[in-house]
């Protein structure tokens, strides 16, 4: 397995990311100086992201925050402005180029059609030729990097949602639903049906799923708001580049390792990531010593803050949601079992667990 590896990032260079191109953006971004007048005098402040209605906020030179629509504000100086946000990585960050066989499959996925819609890259290609930046990431990334069969593709975006659904319907043949407060859209079938499907989400800044959350900022402070390094990966299909914010996404992925990177959770979230994370583990993969140490700790912690009926939902979706049929379930939850207990975490799955296979099986 390592040769493979090893051999694999000996074809993966570096990207400059000055070579990148992304067409001009017609809004503000988070950290350009905007302007606007207010009671017939000149206000400025620096933008910080934008709300769940799409419009920009703002922290003026006194200190305070306000909303204003993007109609009214305009770049101080339109030509000094912030560029995309690849130009701005987190320290040790990377920007890389992935081998022709990585490419191809990246090509081959998004080459599939979304009934009666368009291509996922037709989406991406919309988007980006708005002056947007569009990644596929999560799931497909890593199941990709490692040769896994990825199904739904989660496309993260820094055009608001707004704007996005005032053209998503001729494309799609309907109207999308939108989560505003959660800052996504979906489109096409239900996951588990099999069928073609898209999140469309937000960079993600803070309190998402409230109607307080902030969206549109970059890697940074979007990554804070995924489990793992080897769901952080960002692939950016029109300059073919692989976007790896922590810098050890891509290996993770392609090594099957779970390294630990949430910095915003609350004590439901890790709930979320613990069933995650044995999840993970039944399919193979490993643990690092730094994510082993919180699983035991902080994550099953949390497993009392969240109520017995959404833990079994949450189970169903995140366990049960690839089996086929119901009749796969005995050997999927025996699995999970087996999983946890050589984790040493018989107490939790006879507390949390044991309690709801029942019903889980009889449903």
């Amino acid at each position: 397995m390592s040769f493979i590896i090893e051999a694999l990032f000996d074809v993966i260079q570096l990207v400059d990311p000055n070579s990148l191109k992304l067409p001009n953006c017609p809004l503000p971004r988070p950290g350009d100086r905007v302007c606007w007048f207010a009671e017939a005098h000149q206000v400025s402040g620096v933008m910080t992201g934008h709300d769940i209605e799409g419009n920009a906020v703002i922290l003026n030179d006194f200190g305070n925050g306000t909303t204003k629509s993007f109609e009214e504000i305009r770049l101080c100086d339109p030509f000094t402005r912030m560029g995309p946000n690849w130009m701005t990585l987190p320290a040790g960050g990377k920007i890389v180029r992935p081998d022709n066989a990585t490419s191809q499959r990246f090509g081959q996925l998004l080459a599939r059609r979304i009934p009666p819609g368009p291509t996922y890259r037709n989406l991406i290609e919309e988007i980006w030729s708005r002056g947007f930046e569009a990644y596929v990431v999560g799931g497909t990334v890593r199941d990709t990097l490692n040769g896994g069969n990825a199904n739904d593709i989660d496309v993260v975006t820094t055009m608001p949602l707004v704007h996005a659904k005032k053209f998503l319907p001729s494309m799609f043949r309907y109207d999308p639903s939108l989560s505003k407060e959660r800052g996504y859209i979906s489109i096409g079938g239900s996951k588990r049906s099999g069928d073609p499907h898209i999140d469309l989400k937000l960079f993600s800044d803070s309190l998402p799923g409230t109607k307080d959350a902030i969206f549109g900022v970059g890697f940074e402070r979007d990554v804070r708001h995924r489990d793992f390094s080897c769901n952080a990966v960002y692939y950016e299909p029109i300059n073919d580049v692989l976007i790896d914010p922590t810098g050890r996404g891509i290996s993770d992925a392609q090594q099957k390792l779970l390294s630990f990177i949430c910095g915003s959770a609350n004590h439901h979230q890790h709930a979320q990531i613990f069933i995650r994370t044995i999840k993970f583990v039944a399919r193979g993969y490993q643990l690092t010593p730094e994510t082993r140490a919180c699983l035991t700790t902080d994550l099953v912690g949390a497993l009392p803050s969240m109520r017995l009926q959404i833990r079994s939902h949450y189970i169903k979706a995140q366990v049960l949601g690839n089996c086929s049929s119901p009749a796969q379930y005995p050997t999927v939850i025996q699995t999970y079992r087996e999983c946890m207990i050589g984790l040493g975490l018989s107490v939790a799955w006879d507390t949390y667990f044991e309690p709801l296979v029942g019903g889980l099986l009889n449903e």
